[in-house]
C-alpha cells in the first residue's frame, strides 16, 4: 500500500546528511534535500520503496510509500530515539563539538537490517565502496530489484531467496558468492533477525553473527554498530578510528583500544555515532583539524560525480510519487 505519512525527529535533524552514505543510493550532487531509499522487509524481506523529503530544518519528514516500513525507516534514519541530548556530548569534548557544528543535524543511519548489513560486508570486504555497489547492482539487476523510485531507479538489495540462488556477475568471486548464500540462508533460517539480534548484549551479538562464513571481529563490529541501530557501541577493532582518535586528539599516535575507550567515556550514550562522525564528517573540518595523508578516507561520503549508471535500466515496476 502506497500512501503518505510524517516522520517527527526528537532532537535536531538533517535529510540532506542522511543521504550520502555509501550503502544508501542518493541523487546526483552532495546532501540533497530529499532521499530516495529501498531496502528489504525487516519482517517479510519484500523489497520496499520509499521516498522523503524534509519539510522543516528540525523535524517533520515527508514519505511516500508503505506505512508499513515506517518502524524500519524510523531506525535506518535514527529517528527512533530522542537525540536532543547529543549537542551535550559536544559541551564535554571540543573535538565532538566541531564535528557537530561541521554537520548540524547528521544522524548518523544504519544499514536497513543485519540481513542487509552482513550482505554489505561480504561484498565490501577488502573493496572500496563503489566496487560494492557496483556488485549489489548487479545482483538486483539480475533479479529484477532495482525500484523506481520517484521517477528515478534506486538499488534494492534482492531478498534472501533471490541471493540464495543468485548467479555469479561480474566482480563477484565465487568465495564471495558463496558467502553471500550462507548469509542469505542465515536470514531464511531466522539466524539474522534484527529485532532479536539487538535485544543481545552486543557482545554476544557479535559472536553470534560471526559464525556465518566470511564474518570476523571486523564485519561484526559494522553489523552491530551499523545495522542493528545501537547508538553507544564502541565498533572496534578498527584500526581507522584508532589512528583519527590519535590524530583528533593530538596523542602522537594512533589511539589504542584502552586510549580509546577512555576518551569515548565523553561521548555516552552516543557512542556509536560520535565514531560514525570522525569517519563522514572529519574532512569538513577547519585545517587545524583535519586528518592528513592515509588516515583520511572520503569513500562512504563521497558525492557521486556523474548521473546514475543505472538511469534507464528499472527491472521492477514500484513505482512511489507524490501525490
Amino acid at each position: 500500500m502506497t500512501a503518505t505519512f510524517q516522520l517527527r525527529a526528537r532532537g535536531p535533524y538533517s535529510l540532506a546528511e542522511s543521504a550520502g552514505f555509501s550503502f544508501i543510493d542518493r541523487e546526483t550532487g552532495p546532501r540533497a534535500p530529499e532521499l530516495r531509499i529501498a531496502f528489504c522487509s525487516d519482517t517479510t524481506f519484500e523489497p520496499t520503496a520509499l521516498h522523503l523529503t524534509q519539510q522543516t530544518p528540525n523535524g517533520g519528514v515527508e514519505v511516500h510509500g508503505d506505512p508499513a516500513a515506517r518502524g524500519q525507516l524510523e531506525r535506518i534514519l535514527g529517528l527512533d530515539v530522542d537525540a536532543t541530548g547529543f549537542t551535550e556530548v559536544g559541551d564535554r569534548d571540543p573535538v565532538v563539538a566541531a564535528l557537530q557544528a561541521a554537520a548540524p543535524g547528521l544522524r548518523p543511519p544504519v544499514l536497513p537490517s543485519a540481513y542487509e548489513a552482513a550482505a554489505w560486508c561480504i561484498l565490501a570486504a577488502r573493496r572500496t565502496g563503489t566496487q560494492a555497489r557496483t556488485m549489489r547492482r548487479r545482483l538486483a539487476e539480475q533479479a529484477g530489484t532495482v525500484l523506481n523510485v520517484a521517477g528515478e531507479p534506486v538499488v534494492c538489495l534482492p531478498p534472501p531467496a533471490d541471493l540464495l540462488t543468485a548467479a555469479p556477475v561480474p566482480g563477484l568471486d565465487d568465495v564471495r558468492l558463496q558467502r553471500l548464500r550462507g548469509v542469505a540462508r542465515a536470514a531464511l533460517d531466522g539466524r539474522l533477525d534484527t529485532a532479536e539480534l539487538r535485544a543481545m548484549d552486543p557482545a554476544q551479538a557479535r559472536a553470534h553473527v560471526e559464525e556465518l562464513a566470511g564474518i570476523g571481529p571486523f564485519s561484526s563490529a559494522i553489523i552491530v554498530g551499523r545495522g542493528l541501530g545501537h547508538t553507544d557501541v564502541l565498533f572496534g577493532p578498527i584500526t581507522e578510528l584508532n589512528q583519527r582518535a590519535g590524530a583528533l586528539y593530538q596523542l602522537g599516535h594512533d589511539a589504542s583500544p584502552q586510549e580509546l575507550a577512555n576518551i569515548a567515556k565523553a561521548w555516552s550514550p552516543w557512542r556509536s555515532w560520535v565514531q560514525v562522525y570522525f569517519r563522514a564528517v572529519t574532512d569538513r573540518l577547519p585545517p587545524r583539524h583535519r586528518l592528513l595523508g592515509e588516515h583520511t578516507s572520503q569513500d562512504e561520503r563521497k558525492p557521486p560525480t556523474q548521473p546514475s549508471a543505472l538511469a534507464g535500466r528499472v527491472t521492477r515496476q514500484t513505482v512511489v510519487r507524490p501525490d
